[in-house]
């Protein structure tokens, strides 16, 4: 930070130091005189763009396609291996049922309702909600359908 006036002063001869810090105190607090005067008053509500950037943008259909990532069952193994990687309780499904999504995907891609109608109907929350922790490791790829799609996402075709 420069000082338009301290700096002249500093170096003035016989000025005490005493006296040198009494006229660096009394340029610092016109400098933040000044800054309170231009500072905007704080808003009565946050901004919402970051208070929902954490938030999803859109919504899982049954129309959502899934494909498979790279080597899924080599990379699942790894990943059950590593402890704390899989949310063990009723958090996500479990190895059985991550396993038998990957398998139905395995002749290609499915839409989301397919892959959830060989689930039973109980667990199908819980399953739908652990591919989006599959997408998360790359194991299973979501292709948006339109219908999930909010109304500021614009759809490009693929070149």
């Amino acid at each position: 930070m420069k000082f338009a006036h301290f700096s002249h002063i500093w170096g003035k001869p016989g000025m005490t130091p005493h006296r040198r810090y009494e006229e660096l105190w009394r340029e610092l607090a016109l400098i933040r005189a000044g800054a309170a005067r231009q500072a905007k008053p704080p808003p009565l509500r946050p901004d919402p763009f970051a208070a929902f950037a954490g938030y999803s943008t859109n919504v899982m259909a049954a129309d959502t396609m899934l494909h498979l990532g790279e080597a899924p069952a080599r990379r699942l193994r790894d990943l059950m291996a590593l402890p704390g990687a899989i949310v063990r309780g009723g958090l996500l499904a479990t190895p059985d049922e991550l396993g038998h999504v990957i398998a139905a995907l395995g002749p290609g891609p499915l839409p989301t309702g397919a892959v959830l109608a060989a689930i039973p109907e109980h667990r199908r929350r819980i399953v739908a909600r652990s591919l989006v922790w599959l997408a998360k490791f790359d194991l299973v790829r979501i292709v948006l359908a339109r219908s999930a799609l909010s109304p500021s996402v614009r759809i490009r075709p693929r070149e």
